[in-house]
């Protein structure tokens, strides 16, 4: 057909491709105007380049788009469905790597490896684990973690107890309980008087040596009790204590800091930083009551000296009976409510909507895959500089010191995938006059075989070996600096 008696396109798609292109090259200027800003202001001198990379991109976009528009309606029409359909498939990729990430590891794939190597390997779930102790007489329960109450907005402020606010850092006290199974079985512990795993015997009159504050890590996940980091610094003839909960951040080890190492002063404080930490840290700092600890040094919840407050706020909050101690077999970890909640102390937490809508739109994903992301400075690096600064100054201020103890992740273990981070909160630690016990350096890089470190060499907690050679790398350097014997 001649093009003098072609039809024209409808004046709405016209009209929808004007406002698709223009949209477009607005994007591109923006890219071009945000990136030159990064370029001016920014303090990390490394991911300058990336900027200008974006820049020369905002200008070849801005360029394509400009003759796009001076193009006849036709073609105009044609380039914005271009744009939206490269548009639509760039974002669902972004999408599926955010929500479906291929390259996730899955923990809990030890239970297949543990059957091809033909180990024993104990299937039971956590809550039927705890039936069967509470059918024996054992006075049980699951082991709780004090960023359980950051998923929920009503709770993330603490738990509503006697007209107030109280946010544990501790579990139930006195209770057996257990930890996760990752070599085959679950490691069955006991609580002391202040929720945490370790003997009632290590305090009393004597004086406490070494404080442990970190996660799970900290807490002895995935071994028994006398295998884990503290347990092995006690042999060394030292009394050891650990504060560590799973799935704490450093906003979470600050308070703990605060509220039961503070008290009993101890000579050593060592603060066990794992690389999960800045996630976690992200979703503490929405508590109003937990960001209290950073900013007014002297806030205190005085939990030491409240556990039976704290044992009966944790019963009301899993049971719904306020100041009644459920008794061995009173309640039953089948029926859907127990569920519900066995299954709700499992997870370590859930990100928040908006923060993953932002990241589909940055395209983080796919940057990173790019590598032109933001890899050595952390979003939260004023925050987690003041939390070890609040924290060193608390030690100091009983003439106790501060360790900050890097520990190697199963994911990081390649030098071809270093952990982003690392000299981030590495020469952190130094300026603030920290010092440091760098254990991917002292154990993982010198080691023959560190994926032996982990059960089944898969991704997980350290091992028995793991935990050991990291408690002797600490004694070691503690040896060294004068303080263990």
């Amino acid at each position: 057909m001649p093009d003098s008696i072609k039809a024209d396109p409808p004046k709405i798609v016209a009209t929808i491709s004007n406002i698709v292109l223009w949209i477009s090259l607005s994007s591109s200027l923006s890219i071009i105007v945000f990136s030159f800003y990064r370029v001016v202001t920014s303090f990390d001198q490394q991911f300058r380049p990336i900027y200008f990379i974006f820049i020369i991109v905002g200008f070849v976009l801005t360029a394509l788009f400009i003759i796009c528009l001076r193009l006849d309606v036709n073609k105009r029409i044609n380039y914005a469905l271009m744009t939206v359909a490269l548009s639509f498939s760039i974002l669902s990729i972004e999408v599926y790597f955010e929500f479906f990430p291929p390259d996730e590891k899955i923990p809990n794939r030890n239970q297949e490896l543990a059957t091809e190597l033909g180990v024993p390997f104990d299937s039971r779930s956590k809550g039927e684990v705890v039936t069967e102790l509470r059918n024996s007489g054992v006075k049980s329960d699951l082991n709780w973690f004090p960023s359980a109450l950051l998923t929920n907005p009503k709770t993330r402020d603490g738990l509503d107890w006697r007209g107030d606010k109280i946010y544990p850092l501790s579990g139930l006290s006195n209770i057996t309980t257990i930890l996760n199974n990752e070599s085959g079985f679950y490691p069955i512990v006991m609580t002391d008087q202040y929720g945490f795993t370790n003997s009632k015997a290590h305090y009393g009159n004597r004086i406490i040596d070494v404080v442990l504050v970190g996660d799970s890590f900290a807490e002895g996940d995935g071994v028994e009790s006398d295998e884990n980091i503290s347990a092995t610094l006690r042999k060394h003839g030292h009394n050891v204590i650990s504060f560590g909960k799973i799935a704490n951040g450093p906003l979470i080890e600050l308070a703990t800091v605060k509220e039961y190492a503070e008290p009993i002063k101890p000579k050593i404080v060592l603060w066990l930083f794992y690389t999960n930490d800045f996630p976690e840290l992200s979703k503490e700092l929405v508590s109003g009551l937990l960001s209290q600890y950073l900013y007014d040094k002297n806030y205190s919840q005085n939990l030491i000296s409240r556990q039976d407050e704290v044992d009966e706020a944790l019963f009301h909050y899993f049971y719904g009976k306020k100041g009644v101690v459920v008794a061995a077999n009173q309640s039953d970890l089948t029926n859907p409510d127990k569920v519900k909640i066995a299954k709700s102390l499992e997870r370590t937490g859930q990100t928040q909507l908006l923060g993953r809508v932002i990241k589909i739109v940055k395209l983080y994903n796919i940057r990173t895959r790019l590598n032109l992301t933001r890899r050595s400075i952390p979003k939260l690096a004023p925050e987690f500089t003041m939390i070890l600064k609040r924290a060193n100054e608390m030690v100091t201020s009983w003439h106790g010191k501060l360790y900050f103890v890097f520990l190697p992740s199963y994911t990081h273990l390649s030098p071809a995938n270093p952990y982003n981070f690392r000299n981030f909160v590495l020469t952190t630690a130094t300026k603030l006059g920290i010092p440091i016990i760098d254990l991917h350096k002292e154990i993982i890089v010198p080691h023959a075989d560190p994926l032996s470190l982990f059960p089944f060499r898969s991704l997980g907690h350290y091992n028995k070996e793991g935990y050991r050679l990291v408690a002797e790398a600490i004694a070691n350097r503690l040896r060294e600096d004068g303080l263990f014997q």
